[in-house]
């Protein structure tokens, strides 16, 4: 555990040759996209990290999972947004100050 939070963009192409990648326990919400170039990478721990891009549970599958998720990004044109935009609806003075996770 090393309270990492990003990787380099360019991992990928920075080291070709890595066969084991243990990112455990960390704070790391994104991986780059270079990552899907470790082509020699035997084993990936991405477990205990608050992953949004991809998100864990594709990134628990490994490089292939993680390559379809970003080749999909961009079929579809689509990008990654962290904004989240909030409408409480109910009745007035209802007690909606407070969320629940």
């Amino acid at each position: 555990f090393c309270n990492l939070t990003a990787l380099p963009d360019d991992i990928g192409d920075r080291l070709p040759r890595l066969e084991y990648l243990d990112l455990e326990g960390n704070k790391l919400t994104a991986l780059p996209r270079s990552i899907v170039k470790l082509q020699n990478l035997k084993h990936l721990n991405v477990s205990g990290n608050p992953l949004q891009t991809p998100p864990e549970a594709i990134a628990t599958q490994g490089l292939d999972a993680i390559k379809r998720y970003f080749d999909e990004l961009d079929r579809e044109g689509a990008t990654v947004s962290r904004q989240l935009k909030v409408v409480l609806v109910g009745d007035a003075e209802a007690g909606k100050t407070s969320f629940r996770n």
